[in-house]
């Protein structure tokens, strides 16, 4: 497999916090890209807040939550942008863009490289 480039960005407008992933291993999981992107996040804005993994989402560009398990070369494309949200985001993210939404579900997903 060759490099696989993209982005994974909080998506929240602040603190503002993007990650660029370079990923050559093909299991990489998207829950290895999650765990990292946390593990980052949390050492430059940990004091202002903290992420955690079991309350969190990697969504892809249209929004939609990418499984924890799934690969990333199989789940994404190259220089593709990610969104990060936490679960309470995740609501407020449905709420925002599908009005017709009176209660939201969410699941779970991991990404680390």
């Amino acid at each position: 497999m060759a490099v696989l480039k993209f982005y994974v960005h909080f998506d929240k407008k602040e603190p503002k916090f993007t990650k660029i992933f370079r990923v050559e291993n093909p299991n990489t999981t998207i829950g290895d890209i999650k765990r990292e992107f946390i593990e980052c996040y949390n050492k430059k804005h940990g004091e202002t807040r903290v992420l955690l993994f079991e309350e969190s989402q990697i969504l892809d560009d249209s929004k939609k939550g990418l499984n924890d398990k799934h690969l990333v070369s199989q789940s994404i494309s190259e220089m593709t942008d990610l969104y990060f949200v936490s679960e309470n985001d995740r609501v407020e993210l449905i709420e925002s863009t599908d009005p017709q939404t009176s209660s939201s579900s969410s699941t779970s997903s991991s990404l680390s490289s």
